[in-house]
């Protein structure tokens, strides 16, 4: 017998010791014995059995079980549970113990990929689904990590388990982490990215698993991918590294991250292009004038229009409405990240130029209208995106993500996204269209009350909702809801060819603020 497994069969035998002595004080407590003695009489025998045993046990052993009577106040120092313990919680407590116990042996069946251990073990512990067993890993991340590909779905899609869980340390009560482990903190999107397992990266990030969280040592997916090439590729289709480069590299966080690290610095990730009216073709400004525009947006408090100079000609530009005036009217976009460069937020638009039910405006109209369902749509006209779609748009570009599928009731089929060159259109290619945001501006008050783009008056005084104005701001209902939202993928799976997810639901994962 090894040394581990001579640790586990003591750490075994104290566990089975208390639980046994829970059993009888649950039955005591059933045949309506005194509950104060009860419960004294429990806290002592507890305590005779830990001042028994912990000293036999490893570091390792000593702190999965002490971490467990934590829960429950537990005074490390006199081995006791606290005088709150009641008899209440004696039937809980009981079976948390032998789930707890039980995963001893279950986390090694996960790690060989035994299926059959684990789903009679959730049947009964599946509220302990999401802990880490005896040596600091998730169940998920022990099936990950060894290419178990059928128990990695079998415990995301039946079971429910939480795809970004994060191993966890087990330290001594009051004690802060200063491990140099690379597991702890670690989720299995971390494992299966390490070992190259590409169907299981697919899968968990279908399922919302972040490719940029952090482990102890502060690593992401993303960077545990390098050092496999297949993953790498996945990743170097699956996100926009760069707008206005070419980059080699994968990015190693989210965008409003990105912002928070140089919060002093004005971040420049984009391309300024126009397109005429009555053209199809977007076209990039000179560096000049990109330089331009970017100063004027990047103000919290600017001007609603600009005067441009392009060689001879002088051009009138509102920002507020991405739009060149003049005598050859055209439409501005920024193709790039609102979160990145502007630190503000964007208010998403889309633009048909083909459509079974489009028609030719032949005046085309700078005007903007919302989407409406079963609407005869005109061409080369901007449409407003509704509240749901803006929001997935934003979490996707906060995410890097290069392709999104996006269900569109108002055109009733589910169209791709390209947020690397800002396009969409349905499979069928019978649909098709430009995207841009526009920067979401506030009135200057200290309320934050949002503006309509749209209305403003040449004199109006308004500024960028930028991130600080957001924190600032985070008690305001709307501003909550629009950057307090989940990013989960749920049951997509990962087209090869277009690498975008394929269901009519998306749902959003992490907090942008």
């Amino acid at each position: 017998m090894s040394s581990g497994d001579a640790d586990e069969k003591r750490l075994k035998k104290c566990f089975q010791s208390i639980i046994d002595t829970v059993s009888k004080a649950i039955e005591q407590a059933q045949n309506g014995n005194d509950s104060q003695q009860i419960i004294n009489n429990l806290r002592q025998q507890i305590k005779s059995i830990l001042d028994k045993s912990l000293s036999t046990l490893s570091t390792k052993c000593r702190n999965y079980l002490l971490n467990i009577f934590y829960e429950y106040d537990f005074d490390e120092r006199a081995n006791t549970l606290p005088d709150s313990f009641t008899v209440d919680v004696l039937e809980s407590f009981g079976d948390m113990l032998e789930g707890r116990l039980k995963a001893i042996d279950v986390f090694h069946a996960a790690w060989n990929g035994d299926q059959s251990v684990v789903e009679e073990y959730v049947d009964k512990y599946g509220y302990l689904i999401d802990q880490s067993g005896l040596y600091e890993t998730t169940l998920l991340y022990s099936a990950a990590r060894n290419n178990h590909t059928d128990l990695v779905r079998y415990i995301i899609e039946d079971v429910g388990c939480s795809v970004n869980a994060q191993n966890e340390e087990y330290l001594p009560k009051g004690q802060t982490s200063t491990s140099n482990k690379a597991t702890i903190g670690s989720t299995a999107l971390h494992a299966a990215c390490y070992q190259g397992h590409l169907d299981i990266v697919k899968f968990l990030i279908a399922h919302g698993g972040d490719y940029f969280i952090k482990n102890s040592v502060g690593e992401t997916p993303v960077e545990n991918a390098k050092s496999k090439s297949t993953v790498r590729a996945f990743f170097k289709d699956f996100l926009v590294s760069s707008y206005s480069s070419t980059s080699a590299s994968l990015p190693t966080a989210k965008i409003l991250d990105e912002i928070e690290a140089h919060s002093a610095t004005t971040i420049s990730d984009c391309i300024w292009e126009y397109k005429p009216i009555a053209m199809n073709q977007w076209i990039a400004f000179s560096s000049d004038i990109a330089k331009q525009l970017q100063e004027s947006i990047n103000e919290k408090t600017f001007q609603i229009e600009i005067q441009l100079k392009s060689g001879r000609d002088r051009h009138r530009v509102s920002l507020a409405q991405f739009l060149r005036l003049g005598t050859n009217p055209a439409w501005i976009r920024c193709r790039g990240s609102s979160l990145l460069n502007f630190h503000c937020y964007g208010q998403w638009q889309l633009m048909f130029i083909k459509h079974p039910a489009g028609t030719i405006n032949p005046k085309p109209s700078t005007e903007v209208f919302d989407i409406e369902t079963d609407e005869n749509f005109q061409f080369n006209t901007w449409y407003t995106a509704d509240y749901e779609t803006n929001v997935m748009l934003e979490a996707a570009m906060n995410y890097r993500r290069k392709f999104i599928n996006i269900y569109m009731g108002a055109v009733d089929d589910q169209i791709i996204v390209n947020l690397e060159n800002f396009s969409f259109k349905n499979q069928l290619n019978t649909v098709e269209g430009f995207l841009r945001w526009i920067p979401k501006l506030i009135s200057d008050s200290s309320d934050l009350t949002p503006v309509n783009n749209f209305e403003l008056t040449n004199d109006a005084t308004v500024s960028l909702l930028t991130a600080e104005l957001v924190k600032q701001a985070i008690d305001s209902e709307s501003l909550e809801e629009s950057y307090n939202c989940d990013l989960s993928y749920e049951n997509i799976p990962i087209d090869e060819d277009d690498l975008a997810f394929a269901d009519n639901k998306v749902r959003i994962i992490q907090s942008f603020v």
